[in-house]
């Protein structure tokens, strides 16, 4: 599937504010404007959809609550890690690091481990404890520390689901965006078209109000507001206007 890419180059507040003040000069140019087929009802369609894009929730939403998910899977994963080895530790002491049975836990390197295959190394601790629990019985492991720590597991991997869902609701969302911008400019452009076609060499300042980006001299400012969300790993910046 092809990425959805941004069809403008102004920022999306920019783009905000172009379009409600472009609702107003058309209303102000209705009549010339119905001559080209856009009535009143087309003009409110389009004040419409420059107020849904107004209320879409704007991409940094969506990535802190991917920023929220990651920093609750990672308190539970240290929280998982440590109490793996109080389990695993009990058999270390009773049969020593190289013994078969401390082996069968599998926790070789966990701290390094990826939250998936410490996922599935709980669930592997939690079988062997119970098959090893009678022999352990002498280090202080019980049934009740089994069960609260397969439930850890279990709660780790909602917290997994958690920024799973959230990574792809933050991933829909953006897209859903471009396209809504996307939409909103391509009536800008075709709106501030026809503006311009009616006023050329007839009404300079009106025509101005139909020129969406102005020239800008000396080139391109240097990027604003650039920040990194640890969370999701994502850069990002302020857009640089004329920039594409």
């Amino acid at each position: 599937m092809n990425e959805i890419v941004r069809v403008y180059s102004m920022p999306d507040a920019d783009l905000m504010m172009f379009a409600s003040n472009l609702v107003q000069t058309m209303t102000r140019d209705s009549a010339e404007f119905a001559d080209y087929a856009v009535d009143a009802a087309a003009i409110s369609a389009f004040a419409a959809l420059g107020n849904q894009f107004e209320e879409f929730p704007p991409d940094t939403f969506y990535s802190a609550d991917v920023s929220i998910a990651v920093e609750d899977k990672d308190a539970i994963r240290e929280t998982l890690i440590n109490e793996t080895r109080k389990i695993t530790n009990r058999a270390l002491v009773k049969w020593g690091e190289d013994s078969a049975r401390y082996a069968k836990f599998g926790v070789k390197g966990i701290s390094k481990m990826t939250d998936k295959e410490l996922l599935a190394t709980t669930r592997l601790v939690a079988l062997t404890a119970e098959n090893l629990l009678s022999q352990l019985i002498t280090e202080g492991l019980t049934q009740d520390m089994i069960d609260d720590y397969a439930l850890l597991s279990q709660s780790f991997e909602s917290k997994l689901n958690a920024l799973a869902n959230a990574i792809e609701i933050r991933d829909t969302k953006k897209t859903e965006r471009i396209i809504l911008g996307n939409k909103l400019y391509s009536f800008v452009a075709k709106y501030c078209t026809l503006g311009k076609t009616i006023w050329e060499k007839v009404n300079e300042s009106k025509f101005n109000d139909y020129i969406i980006y102005e020239k800008s001299p000396g080139g391109l400012s240097a990027p604003k507001n650039f920040r990194f969300f640890r969370g999701s790993r994502v850069f990002a910046w302020d857009l640089v206007p004329n920039a594409t």
